[in-house]
């Protein structure tokens, strides 16, 4: 399995934004946030203290700097928003001041999905399903980007098979029975 961190860049970096800050404002707004080396991000981000913007509702990145004139603001994830990377990687969720709130899922350029809970350094951590490329899936408990616990594994054709015993390179597989 090749579960990815999610890109938990934290460089400052320019971004040119589509609609200008209403400097000054705390109420949330919408934009779209285009970075130097090919990300983008389009979500709502909110302005606090005149200084740092905030991505406000659904959305994904770290801290970047977004120059106005002559003053620099430091933007946080904080609302509903989409992060695509330059790589095709996408990210999706909703944030609370550059935090993941709720609602994570990360969508891979080779077409793995991730969707669940994350900790603090955005990696899988708690209940989640990863979607493999052939559309099978693994639903667990999870910790540091590995499966940890509570496996049930979906092959392609939909069929539940649970984990008897596992390590870090292998699963032992049975298949789920259910009663009539």
């Amino acid at each position: 399995m090749s579960a990815r961190k999610s890109n938990n860049r934290q460089s400052s970096k320019s971004a040119i934004l589509t609609n200008k800050p209403e400097i000054g404002s705390t109420r949330p707004s919408k934009g779209s946030f285009h970075f130097e080396n090919g990300d983008t991000y389009e979500g709502g981000y909110i302005i606090d203290n005149n200084k740092n913007i905030y991505r406000h509702g659904t959305f994904l990145y770290r801290l970047f700097t977004y120059f106005c004139s002559s003053f620099f603001y430091y933007f946080f994830r904080a609302g509903y928003g989409v992060y695509r990377c330059s790589n095709g990687d996408e990210y999706r969720a909703v944030w609370d001041k550059d935090n993941i709130s709720s609602d994570f899922q990360a969508v891979y350029s080779n077409t793995c999905e991730y969707k669940g809970e994350v900790d603090d350094a955005n990696a899988m951590s708690g209940k989640g399903v990863y979607v493999f490329p052939d559309r099978s899936s693994l639903e667990a408990e999870w910790a540091d980007n590995l499966p940890i616990s509570n496996f049930v594994y979906k092959d392609p054709l939909g069929h539940n098979w649970l984990v008897l015993d596992s390590n870090e390179e292998e699963f032992i597989l049975a298949p789920e029975i259910k009663l009539r």
